[in-house]
């Protein structure tokens, strides 16, 4: 059986992962850092998501040895981008979500649009120009309080495509 390596601690996401592509019958076997032994850091310091990505896959796949899936994500708030050039804005737990709650407190709706972007990148050992790269982003507006029940990331601040169909914002 094949190793594929994703660059996350989270064990969760690992088993998602091993159960969608597990449907296509691939003798593959998805393990996560925490079965590396001292594995290098994710790259947070490029100024791209598709740099982070790529950066983080190409390191891992050299120490490792194994074709390694890695990922970046981030929100952009344009308001805060404008008055504080906060950009990417990486989430790092409950704190994260009141202090951007903080930043937006009193700003109206029609300026708390933001992006939630992501980018995965695939890289094989020694073979960095055949990286396979996909990206996408959602668009919306950032709630003024958490809404719904998701405790991951910044899924119940983002409301997307709501305002369109006249659904009021939180």
């Amino acid at each position: 059986m094949d190793k594929l390596l994703y660059t996350t601690y989270d064990q969760d996401k690992v088993n998602d992962l091993q159960e969608i592509l597990g449907e296509l019958n691939l003798d593959i076997e998805f393990i996560g850092l925490s079965s590396i032994d001292y594995a290098p850091q994710k790259s947070y310091s490029e100024e791209t998501f598709l740099n982070n990505a790529r950066n983080t896959a190409h390191r891992l796949a050299e120490y490792t040895k194994l074709p390694t899936l890695s990922e970046s994500s981030g929100l952009s708030v344009d308001y805060l981008f404008n008055s504080l050039e906060i950009l990417p804005y990486h989430h790092n737990g409950q704190d994260d979500k009141a202090r951007l709650l903080g930043y937006l407190g009193g700003v109206p709706s029609e300026k708390r649009t933001a992006s939630y972007y992501t980018t995965f990148a695939f890289s094989w050992p020694g073979q960095e120009d055949n990286d396979i790269v996909s990206s996408g982003r959602i668009s919306g507006v950032i709630a003024k309080y958490p809404f719904g029940n998701s405790t991951y990331g910044y899924d119940s601040l983002l409301i997307n495509c709501r305002r369109k169909h006249g659904i009021s914002i939180p």
